[in-house]
């Protein structure tokens, strides 16, 4: 193959590089060999969007590419990012081994059953609804609430129960995400109920109660409650959690592994990730996929399974 420049007119020549392919280099040969994965996976996405644009003009009725396998398009590899239901558990058992965390009298152990009641409420939030931190940090108490379950919905499932908890995530452009929605919150309930009991404040949040859906142990200058309001401070809860968690493990040899590189990398968006794995195998199972992605605000099917 030759070209009808002279090498002496490449750019690259001139600026003291050698002859490049579209400069005329005389030993150019674009098909000796197959193209690679990443090349043919290009050439594939153009020759199917020219065959996309004969249909769309009326030359083809149908694009003869469609249904080909792909080409250097690989599976996405499966979310590694989460904690097992073992790992959870262990969170739960180094919170409930926590010395004078149930009982006892004074300021540090009511700061202690405090810490004790969030700790163990954060772990149940973050785990089964799914939501992110920035979520978390804008819930307020009075975003839970209790709605009869609709007719046709017990009909199709007889062994509901008459009554849903759910929790009223609210739109935010700001963050990633920023879609209101209602998140099924039944699994925390009971969790919902005891941390409220701890705080001392009634089992059920009220409509109009505007307190943080997550509260710090400490208080106001004025002595009034306060939640946690920061992505961070979520972020080294957890953390923490997962540090405690594995020195408990570790001291009390319970007989399993525990993978202590996972622990130490482990953040609140895992457990994120740990609600999305439970949720992709209730669709596996049967549940409607819409739902699931509605959940956990994903609009991509294919992520979600991961």
């Amino acid at each position: 193959m030759s070209f009808p420049h002279t090498s002496t007119s490449c750019r690259c020549q001139r600026r003291g590089r050698s002859a490049c392919a579209g400069c005329g280099a005389a030993d150019w040969r674009p098909f000796l060999r197959p193209l690679t994965e990443r090349s043919g996976g290009q050439t594939q996405k153009i020759v199917t969007s020219l065959f996309d644009w004969l249909r769309d003009v009326g030359y083809l009725q149908l694009n003869p590419a469609t249904g080909l396998p792909t080409v250097g398009r690989r599976e996405p590899e499966k979310q590694g990012r989460f904690l097992s239901p073992n790992d959870t558990a262990l969170l739960r058992a180094a919170i409930a081994a926590r010395p004078g965390a149930e009982s006892g009298r004074g300021a540090r152990q009511a700061n202690a059953r405090d810490l004790f009641a969030v700790d163990l409420f954060a772990v149940d939030l973050l785990e089964r609804t799914g939501m992110r931190t920035t979520e978390v940090m804008q819930c307020r108490m009075g975003h839970v609430c209790i709605e009869p379950v609709p007719h046709a919905l017990r009909r199709e499932f007889p062994d509901a129960p008459p009554f849903q908890w759910l929790l009223r995530v609210e739109r935010d452009s700001h963050w990633k995400g920023g879609r209101g929605r209602w998140v099924p919150c039944d699994e925390i309930a009971l969790s919902l109920q005891a941390y409220r009991i701890a705080f001392g404040l009634p089992p059920v949040p009220l409509p109009d109660e505007d307190l943080p859906l997550l509260l710090s142990v400490r208080r106001s200058r004025w002595g009034e409650r306060k939640g946690i309001r920061s992505r961070t401070a979520i972020w080294k809860l957890v953390t923490g959690l997962c540090s405690e968690a594995f020195a408990f493990a570790y001291a009390r040899a319970h007989g399993r592994l525990v993978d202590a590189d996972r622990f130490e990398r482990a953040s609140a968006h895992w457990l994120r990730h740990t609600c999305a794995k439970g949720l992709a195998q209730a669709v596996r199972d049967g549940l409607d996929a819409s739902a699931a992605l509605e959940n956990t605000d994903h609009s991509d099917l294919r992520t979600f399974r991961q």
